[in-house]
């Protein structure tokens, strides 16, 4: 055995961090900030922090979530060259935490303990094995007493996963069953780090519970002796949300079907289908999730669920109910019924429904509904429409644990009365999936994908972003080909108002799919759409076989792929044949300018609370690359402080914030009060524009400002820009960018 020259180091596993997927009623919650306790140099011990919602928690409230347990296996690797087998280091250890012991043994400097519990190398069966306290009653063969670990500095790499039952389900606690975690590289699954599995077996509810951890691959050569391990949640949070934007009309009397036939009602449901009709997607009793690695700089775990699926669909409670929020009465001039929200940030929102994540699901969603049109011209004239439906594809459905997905859907007027899905969003702390699908018989799902990131909380695309199109046709997904290839079946188009258009001609004619529809091959319209060219098609736009995953993944499906299209609306028409009948179908994607925040050190990083001290904001794609300007008549920028009253029923988002700017009370000074408790403030001193940012390393050159983030303040940067639809560059848009800064 090699000796140490060195002075020996315990075995740290410091820090834990645990990820929870979480949403407010205002807004999608972003990535949220993980906050590390780098504790170097102390003895063997375990700390905990957690990063439920929108903010990190540790001590003894991170411990609640892991109902103060959880079991590590770790592996040590040595270098080639050594022509030394790996060694098993923690196999299966037990690890405690228990509230005021910190510093009462050399292995515990944060309320964690490993030394003198039993390990758990078979797993456990309804919690058995786990005591209460030490001391702990002598175990049954095969089991040994947990002893303190250091570091060999003759290893290369140390490996650790380790799971958590959580705290079980019931008034009495039930708990899923864990088998050992173990190591077998003959059982290596494709694509998978080699060798490492487990499962938990259990109920929908008990493994819900419990909380797996990536596979952290640490070096013991450098100067942290700390082992960070993140943990999930196996937990998928579903939800579905409505707006609508047709001109003219507010939508009410929605209705839902359960299945494909049947009559409709107020409950809100998605169901499963496939190529044989009907499916079942959901697994409400439970069954086996086997647990590997992805073969990733972060060891992602990759989870298969084995099992029954139960049911074909699944419910979001009754629409007219106080738990779906959102909804609208007042604001609008019909005196009565309630009405859906008229963007995707003020959507009519159902609560979550938690589910078991299922990562190989093959079966599509679906919705199918009702709803009543009511014209707001005071007259109360109502159209009703029946059983309009949308496909989304498999491979958008594919739940992550620790994900949450909200499916909105806009009601739109495409061929005069249609809905479309507008979004789904998937969230989690590691990233977000958004996507974009038509509500139409067939449908186009849309995303977009900014540097490996989704594109998400908009209705719009920012600029930068590659954006895909998947398109639907009964429950087949359909292989794009442009002009040019045989079988042609996609165009792409320019959309924007023609120069001679007037004001009261563009607020009266938006551009929507139905009005694409109306104006392509027509002349002497207001809106005006213009075919992609043939260069245009050979280096703007590509057919693609594969599309990213939301969790770093690749998704195999057709799809269109338009890279990085510059500000502006752009239409994908698809053209299909029913019942000999040539018809096409259109989806909209609407491009604007993007603003994103710069701080030292982490760059350009999305967080959900940025740190107090100086901050950058950069705006992409301004007009002709021209300089912000901050005051003064011709100003296209200004920076807001927002804040909320006690009894606020508003949040602050960019729509509520708009809001407030074009509808609240302003006074003098510079202040919109909003009805609901928010108040926004011009800053006025402090902000100045600027064209260049200095890293230490390098000058970057930009379009931006910067200013001096105060602690606990809410910010909120607008930026105007020429609408790109606009020949004429006289009509002005708004994008919002909210910045939240951490508190003292």
């Amino acid at each position: 055995m090699q000796k140490l020259t060195m002075k020996r180091k315990l075995l740290y596993l410091t820090t834990i961090i645990l990820t929870l997927a979480g949403c407010t009623s205002e807004d999608y919650v972003g990535n949220e900030e993980l906050h590390e306790a780098n504790e170097n140099g102390r003895p063997v011990s375990f700390n905990l922090v957690a990063a439920p919602q929108t903010r990190a928690v540790g001590g003894e409230d991170a411990a609640d979530l892991l109902d103060d347990k959880f079991v590590v296996y770790a592996r040590k690797i040595f270098p080639t060259a050594s022509a030394a087998d790996p060694q098993l280091v923690f196999n299966n250890y037990l690890v405690k935490y228990a509230a005021n012991s910190i510093n009462t043994t050399t292995s515990n400097s944060a309320g964690w303990e490993y030394v003198g519990y039993y390990n758990l190398p078979s797993g456990t069966t309804d919690h058995t094995g786990i005591p209460a306290a030490i001391p702990d009653p002598i175990p049954t063969t095969g089991r040994y007493e947990q002893s303190i670990k250091y570091w060999d500095f003759a290893a290369e790499q140390y490996d650790f996963l380790a799971y958590s039952l959580g705290e079980g389900t019931g008034s009495t606690p039930t708990y899923a069953d864990a088998s050992g975690m173990d190591y077998d590289d003959d059982d290596a699954e494709p694509d998978t780090y080699t060798g490492y599995k487990y499962t938990l077996t259990g109920s929908a509810a008990q493994l819900q519970a419990c909380y797996i951890s990536n596979l952290e691959k640490k070096s013991p050569n450098t100067s942290s002796t700390e082992v960070q391990l993140k943990f999930r949640k196996l937990e998928t949070k579903v939800r579905i949300a409505l707006y609508e934007t047709i001109p003219g009309y507010s939508v009410k009397d929605v209705k839902f079907y359960q299945s494909a036939s049947g009559s409709s009602g107020n409950t809100a449901y998605l169901y499963g289908s496939d190529s044989e009709g009907s499916a079942n997607f959901v697994y409400g009793d439970g069954g086996t999730l086997t647990v590997t690695f992805a073969d990733d700089a972060a060891g992602t775990p990759k989870l298969k669920l084995t099992g029954t699926a139960s049911s074909a669909f699944l419910s979001f409670g009754d629409i007219t109910s106080s738990t779906w929020t959102g909804k609208a009465s007042s604001e609008y001039r019909e005196a009565s019924g309630s009405y859906i929200g008229r963007s995707s940030s003020n959507s009519t929102i159902s609560d979550y429904q938690s589910v078991l994540p299922n990562p190989d699901n093959a079966v599509n969603l679906n919705l199918k509904v009702d709803y009543t049109l009511v014209s707001r011209d005071g007259y109360g004239e109502e159209i009703k429409v029946e059983g309009v439906t949308a496909t989304v594809p498999a491979a958008y459905a594919q739940w992550q644990p620790n994900y949450s997905y909200t499916y909105i859907f806009k009601i739109t007027d495409t061929n005069l009365y249609p809905i479309t899905l507008d979004a789904v969003v998937t969230q989690n702390p590691d990233g977000k999936q958004e996507t974009i699908t038509t509500v139409t018989e067939p449908s186009i799902t849309t995303f977009g994908v900014v540097d490996g990131k989704y594109s998400v909380g908009k209705s719009e695309y920012e600029y930068g972003a590659d954006i895909y199109a998947t398109i639907m046709e009964g429950n087949s997904v359909v292989e794009p080909k442009l002009p040019g290839e045989t079988g042609a079946n996609v165009k792409v188009y320019t959309v924007a108002y023609k120069s001679d258009a007037t004001a009261d001609q563009i607020a009266a004619y938006p551009i929507t799919e139905g009005s694409v529809a109306d104006v392509i091959g027509k002349t002497g319209t207001v809106i005006e759409a213009t075919e992609f060219t043939s260069s245009e098609y050979e280096n703007d736009v590509e057919s693609v076989t594969s599309v990213p995953g939301e969790d770093g993944s690749t998704k195999t499906i057709d799809a269109l792929k338009l890279q990085k299209p510059d500000a502006g609306i752009y239409a994908v028409e698809y053209t299909y044949t029913e019942s000999s009948e040539t018809k096409k179908v259109y989806k909209v994607i609407r491009v604007v300018p993007s603003i994103s925040v710069y701080q030292a050190p982490n760059g350009y990083d999305e967080v959900e609370e940025y740190a107090a001290g100086t901050a950058y904001v950069v705006v992409d794609k301004v007009d002709n690359g021209t300089v912000l300007t901050l005051s003064g008549g011709s100003a296209n920028a200004n920076l807001y402080t927002a804040t909320l009253a006690n009894n606020a029923t508003l949040g602050i988002t960019e729509a509520t914030v708009a809001q407030a700017l074009a509808e609240g009370t302003e006074d003098p000074s510079g202040t919109w009060t909003l009805t609901g408790g928010l108040t926004v403030t011009k800053v006025t001193s402090g902000v100045s524009a600027i064209t260049s940012i200095s890293t230490g390393s390098e000058t970057i050159t930009v379009n931006g400002a910067s200013f001096t983030a105060a602690a606990g303040t809410t910010y909120v940067f607008e930026y105007i820009y020429t609408d790109p639809t606009d020949p004429t560059s006289t009509r002005k848009s708004k994008i919002y960018k909210i910045i939240k800064v951490a508190g003292s």
